[in-house]
């Protein structure tokens, strides 16, 4: 009996349609992988959020010199990458290919919502500065406002002063 399955495994694998087949179905898979490969490409835009996610530092950012402005942008560029994370395909099928990107889109979720943590925290104590900056200046016009000039050589000076 072994013999004759050996010799239908010969007749089989010598067919020239077992061969072209098996050519075909090789050539296709080649094919879908390089088309997965290509599709890879779709994420190249979000290799910011994955170097952020490797280089940073909040101590660094925080030590940093910031304006209202300057968060601002490093809030919208941030939210910018939240909203192209939310937009990513979870999945795609590429010829006889499965590519999920879930975990992808998962792995960057933390990165994001840590930065975003730590820029609002900065917003928080700049604006707490920029608080107590401004009710000083005002505590010192009301001082200055209540001390008015009696007479007509303190009011010259007064002016003289501001």
């Amino acid at each position: 009996m072994s013999q004759n399955a050996l010799k239908v495994a010969n007749v089989v694998r010598d067919s020239k349609v077992f061969t072209k087949t098996i050519g075909l179905i090789q050539d296709k898979i080649k094919s879908d992988f390089a088309g997965a490969s290509d599709y890879t490409k779709v994420f190249e835009h979000l290799r910011p959020i994955y170097e952020a996610g490797k280089t940073w530092d909040v101590k660094e950012y925080t030590s940093r010199e910031h304006t209202g402005t300057s968060v601002r942008q490093d809030l919208v560029r941030v939210s910018g990458w939240e909203r192209d994370v939310e937009k990513m395909k979870p999945q795609q099928i590429v010829g006889t290919l499965y590519v999920e990107s879930r975990k992808l889109r998962q792995s960057f979720t933390p990165t994001i919502e840590g930065i975003l943590s730590d820029i609002k925290s900065v917003l928080v104590n700049l604006a707490s500065l920029t608080c107590e900056k401004v009710l000083s200046q005002y505590k010192d016009g009301v001082t200055q406002l209540t001390n008015r000039p009696e007479t007509v050589s303190e009011f010259a000076r007064y002016i003289e002063k501001n």
